[in-house]
């Protein structure tokens, strides 16, 4: 929209307040927006100049000028004068004169007479030669409206010449009295500026202005755009206290005067400007100036170097480093209270008092010590400052310091014990000929009473290297027991010496420390890490305070690289875990995460010779997810936490891909939660199971009352399907949302569970990266402990089956992580709902079939082939049984909204509808319609020789779905037929199946058109009875006594599933194909829709059974009995 524009043209010629622009954009959405503005529109317009007769110049002798040229510029002999524009508006307090010369551009017809400048000089008309030219405002001319606005201007050759000329400095300009910030519509602004000329320092300047008076009353800024030899400015100055900087000189490019260096107070009229036209002298004028400079009142002398040393003193040498020589800093005040710096300014001279004690360098305003046998304590320096009359003198003194003397001490290795001061060190415990290590300390104590550490650039000695050896400046090694004496030497000078005792008893260790707590989470301590992942921890030790060392050393992280080849953590001390088989530890206190554990486990560290001295803790065992694992439980804490106010164990599930790997995505998941004992846990909805989703990955559903190993409530399945996903679960996994247990008994269980499906993609590439199938999770599975009414487990003394009994453990020997295989024949296995081939029917097929619905959307809008069949979607050729894998894609068995002539004519319409029925089908919500028929036969009835109407139903899916095709379970399946009969009857005789009567509309069955019945129709609802592995049959016809009426049927069919076998079990989901006019389906939105017997309806949509897009008649038995004697 940024090339829209708003014009107003000369219409428009009324000014308002508040005018509403309203700007839409309809799109793929629909945005407005309000744009309020003011229209000021002028009633009249006018230009008018300063002077509107431009007269011919002549010199101060009275001569006339002619015009000159030089370097392709020309100088016209004229006068000129600046153009204004304004204009009368409208306001509210009425009408009102403003000036808009800034906002137009002019224009002269007769550029022989006159021109306008440019740039800045917009609106300079000038002179060229003796004749009358229009002004008009931007575009217009002559040929414009008579009411356009325009100025006649005159130039005349009579002469004229200059009256008088003014000429002054300024150096600023500044509001009067400013306008405000914001304008407020219909307000008069008036502004006014102070003009100022003020020069009180050295190098304060301002802008030179002239401006002379003709003769003929005119006047006109002069000297503004100087051209050489066509108009020009000549400043002399008459004072050393001014300084002239011509045009050239400055970036401003006009003529500045300013104050001259070491200038003095003076009221200055000895500035003289001339101004010359084409070499003519035109007029001269005195520049008055006031230089007001303060006068120097006091100086101020400083460096920021407190203290220096002799050039030979050991004070110079790192670390101490004292300087030997500093930088000077001078400034100095003034009588108006400013102040400057002034340290190289040549009015300053600098000296010492004492040129024994230092050296002055006055070009770099430095001073330097000279040796320390002079023998002077400070330096002192002056700085005299001489301007104009006013002559001020700064003193500093900077004090002179020396290293008088060295000190060396011993203190604690490793450094944090530098703060205990030792002259004895001792055997360290459980370590036999391992001694503790000490750290010498040299200190240099200077002449002020200051002092600086100094080991590091000492050089140190031990006079008994058997008993002690020094390892560089930080540590002093014990090797044996007896004494050494430590030397110490600083600079060329300096040298200490002390001495050090090694004694051979033991210095007992009083506490120990093991870091656990850095390495876990929480105030629960719980370990959370990746499985068989290894974490070094810290394990630190407290020795008591022996003779000869004040205070107590400790040793931080034994495990450290300053004990390395010195202290043995793994002989020293012993580590312990009771749940050896959740969490290991080593034998220098390295923790290894093998698998999550209910309760807490206890962990040990104690001397290894001393066990009394030792640590005890307790830590929390929580695995997180590896790459293509799940987890599940808590994040933190024991992996599975009873809800405290109910018998119910919610279940955090977690889906981590692969984040390691950039532009991945979770695009299908399947995870099942089975394993545990069903008198402790159960899924039975009934006893509160629930899922509930998190909302983050679209398109989930659960399993709940599964049956495992016989066990109702022993399985519960969460899974999902989102081919847009672009999640990967990041490195702790996706919440997907929490299945929650309920608690039926208290005890310790198993919770186990398997990733039955993962697939990842490629979201750059929409290619396939891993798939998962059939796995055992990692970081999933784990023990829960739980107890009806929160009853203690530990009381009750309830504990989990020992590892070596084959339990978690053995499980977790067991499992070998796999991917998805690729050796199976999909034709052979013909799994309903296997859309990608895979002989399984998981969440991968939904995530397929969601991308086949994206696929066939240009082929929806009539844009080339049917991507359905190209067959390029499956995993494993499915030629052979091509019909089959296409049928997978649409478990809603109808057909795309076209009529005869469209290539879309029966074509199978896939939408999100199938991605729902699928999803919902693979968690046993609905059924598969596999096949299905109506037929007219023979009556089963006696005294019946009409046929009768066969309705036959393959319907599959239920346990074991995954890997083959399960009939589907009659005890938690029940299929039903709608039928619209005509004609009507009241009686009808069914040999298979059941009439249901109690779930009729209260106002009756709707008529249906399909098939061409007429208004003599009736509807019934049926029940089909289960024949045998997922095959429902129904067999009907209406009472006929005379055998001689024709019935015509059309029919829905209606799956309803159940939780439960209980008989009172309420139906989970309900599905129609392809529509019913019964409760809950009217709730839904659907109709009564046949699936068969809807008759051809060429006009598109209906039934993908083409057998049952005809109109089903049953014949009468006069009609049956001519058919079969013919």
């Amino acid at each position: 929209m940024n090339t829209c524009e708003l014009v107003t043209g000369q219409a428009r010629n009324e000014s308002a307040r508040g005018v509403t622009l309203q700007v839409e954009y309809t799109g793929d959405a629909s945005f407005s927006t309000l744009v309020s503005f003011d229209v000021l529109s002028p009633s009249r317009l006018t230009i008018s100049a300063a002077d509107s007769t431009l007269n011919r110049i002549e010199d101060a002798a009275g001569h006339l000028l002619s015009s000159c040229t030089n370097g392709g510029a020309t100088r016209y002999p004229y006068q000129s004068t600046r153009l204004k524009a304004t204009a009368v508006l409208m306001l509210a307090q009425g009408l009102t004169t403003i000036e808009i010369t800034n906002l137009v551009l002019f224009k002269v017809d007769a550029l022989g007479v006159a021109t306008v400048g440019d740039g800045s000089d917009w609106n300079l008309l000038l002179g060229r030669a003796a004749g009358t030219a229009t002004v008009f405002l931007g575009t217009q001319n002559a040929s414009s409206p008579q009411d356009a606005p325009s100025l006649r201007i005159t130039v005349s050759d009579t002469p004229v010449r200059v009256q008088s000329m003014l000429s002054r400095v300024v150096t600023d300009v500044t509001w009067a009295s400013s306008p405000a910030s914001a304008y407020s519509y219909g307000t008069v602004v008036t502004v006014s500026v102070l003009v100022r000329q003020r020069l009180a320092a050295e190098g304060d300047s301002g802008r030179l202005f002239s401006r002379v008076v003709w003769s003929d009353g005119a006047s006109e800024d002069v000297g503004v755009a100087t051209a050489s030899g066509l108009d020009e400015m000549r400043v002399v100055s008459g004072t050393p206290n001014v300084v002239v900087h011509e045009p050239q000189s400055n970036s401003d490019g006009v003529w500045k005067l300013g104050v001259a260096f070491a200038a003095s107070t003076e009221c200055v009229t000895s500035v003289q400007v001339n101004w010359t036209v084409c070499g003519s002298a035109m007029a001269s004028a005195s520049v008055p100036m006031y230089i007001d400079v303060p006068e120097v009142t006091n100086a101020t002398i400083y460096s920021l170097i407190s203290r220096l040393t002799a050039v030979d003193d050991d004070a110079r040498l790192s670390p101490i480093g004292v300087p030997t020589s500093a930088s000077l800093t001078l400034i100095v005040g003034f009588s108006d209270g400013s102040s400057k710096d002034m340290t190289a300014d040549s009015r300053v001279s600098y000296s010492v008092d004492d040129d024994a004690c230092a050296l002055l360098d006055n070009a770099r305003h430095v001073v330097a010590a000279t040796a320390r046998t002079a023998g002077c304590s400070e330096i002192v320096v002056l700085a005299t400052v001489a301007v104009g009359s006013s002559r001020v003198t700064a003193r500093l003194a900077i004090p002179l310091v020396y290293v008088d003397r060295i000190t060396l001490e011993f203190v604690g290795y490793p450094s944090y014990n530098s703060h205990i001061k030792l002259t004895s060190l001792y055997e360290v415990e459980c370590q036999s000929g391992v001694y503790q290590h000490a750290a010498p300390l040299v200190t240099a104590r200077l002449t002020d009473g200051s002092s600086a550490s100094v080991t590091s650039a000492s050089r140190l000695a031990s006079s008994n290297e058997t008993v002690l050896t020094v390892s560089d400046f930080t540590r002093l090694v014990a090797r044996v027991p007896g004494s050494s004496i430590v030397s110490a030497r600083f600079g060329d000078k300096m040298t200490a010496s002390s001495t050090l005792e090694v004694h051979p008893e033991a210095a007992a260790v009083n506490a120990v420390v093991w870091g656990i707590a850095e390495v876990t989470s929480g105030a629960d301590q719980t370990l959370l890490q990746y499985f068989n992942h290894s974490t070094m921890t810290r394990v630190s030790v407290t020795f008591a305070s022996m003779s000869g060392q004040l205070g107590s050393l400790s040793y931080h992280d034994l495990g450290a690289d300053a004990f390395a080849g010195w202290v043995d953590i793994s002989t020293m001390l012993s580590f312990s875990s009771s749940r050896p088989y959740a969490v290991s530890v080593d034998d220098v206190g390295t923790l290894t995460l093998k698998e999550n554990s209910e309760s807490t486990i206890e962990m040990e560290v104690r001397m290894a010779c001393s066990p009394s001295t030792k640590m005890q803790t307790t830590v929390k065992a929580n695995l997180l997810p590896l790459e293509q694992d799940v987890d599940a439980g808590a994040a933190s804490g024991f992996q599975f936490q009873q809800d405290l106010d109910s018998n119910l164990l919610p279940i955090e599930l977690r889906i981590r891909g692969i984040s390691s790997v950039a532009n991945l995505a979770i695009t299908a998941f399947s995870v099942k939660v089975y394993g545990y004992d069903t008198r402790i846990l159960t899924s039975k909805t009934a006893q509160g199971a629930s899922f509930v989703s998190s909302g983050i990955f679209s398109g989930t559903e659960s399993e709940l009352d599964g049956v495992h190993d016989g066990a109702e409530g022993g399985l519960a399945r969460v899974l999902g399907a989102d081919a847009a996903s672009t999640v990967s679960g990041g490195l702790v996994g996706l919440n997907v949302g929490t299945l929650t247990l309920a608690v039926v008994g208290s005890g310790v269980t198993l919770v186990d569970v398997e990733i039955e499906n993962l697939e990842i993609f490629n979201t750059h590439t929409s290619t396939k990266f891993a798939e998962l199938q059939y796995v055992g999770a990692l970081a999933a599975v784990g023990y829960a402990s739980v107890g009806i009414g929160r009853r203690s487990l530990a009381a009750e003394g309830v504990e989990r089956p020992p590892p070596e009994l084959g339990g978690y453990s053995g499980i977790r020997r067991r499992r070998q992580r796999r991917g998805l295989e690729s050796s199976c024949d999909p034709c052979t296995a013909l799994v309903w709902g296997d859309f990608n081939g895979d002989c399984n029917f998981l969440p991968s097929d939904i995530s397929a079939l969601q991308r086949m619905v994206l696929r066939r959307v240009p082929f929806a809008s009539g844009e080339g082939t049917d991507p359905l069949e190209t067959l390029d979607w499956t995993v494993a050729p499915v030629t052979s049984c091509a019909s089959f894998i296409q049928l997978q894609a649409n478990p809603t068995r109808d057909v795309m909204d076209f009529g005869v002539g469209d290539p879309r004519y029966l074509a199978p319409k896939v939408d999100s509808t199938d991605n729902e029925h699928l999803l919902a089908a693979s968690v046993k919500k609905y059924r598969l319609l596999a096949d299905m028929d109506a037929s007219c036969t023979f009556s089963s009835f006696t005294g019946s020789t009409n046929q009768e109407l066969l309705v036959v139903a393959r319907v599959v899916g239920g346990d074991g779905q995954n890997t083959g095709t399960v009939g589907a379970d009659p005890a938690r399946t029940d299929v039903l037929a709608e039928l619209r009969i005509s004609p009507s009857a009241n009686f009808f005789n069914v040999s298979v199946g059941a009439l249901v009567h109690s779930r009729a509309p209260s106002s009756g069955y709707p008529a249906s058109t399909y098939s061409g019945m007429g208004s003599d129709q009736i509807g019934i609802l049926t029940r089909l009875a289960h024949r045998s592995d997922g095959d429902y049959e129904l067999r009907l016809q209406p009472q006929d006594e005379s055998n001689s009426v024709e019935f015509r049927y059309e029919i829905a069919l209606m799956v309803e599933t159940k939780a439960s076998a209980d008989v009172a079990s309420t139906a989970l989901r309900s599905k129609p194909w392809l529509g019913s006019s019964v409760l809950p389906y009217t709730n839904s939105g659907f109709t009564f829709r046949p699936v068969w017997g809807g008759g051809a309806q060429l006009g598109g949509g209906g039934s993908s059974f083409l057998a049952g897009r005809a109109v089903l008649t049953c014949a009468s038995a006069r009609h049956h009995m001519l058919r079969y004697s013919l």
